[in-house]
């Protein structure tokens, strides 16, 4: 019962302070970003 209700809160449910998302969801969008961002400093890198 504590598992559960540590997995919810941990995971699932929704934080203010994440912009109201659930923290794995915070962090597929947060790797989304950052690899993005990689990406576009490895082209910079490149072109200069």
């Amino acid at each position: 019962m504590v598992e559960a209700w540590r997995e919810d809160y941990n995971e699932l449910r929704p934080h203010s302070s994440l912009d109201h998302r659930a923290p794995s969801e915070y962090v597929v969008r947060w790797q989304q970003i950052r690899a993005a961002q990689k990406a576009e400093f490895l082209t910079l890198e490149t072109v200069l």
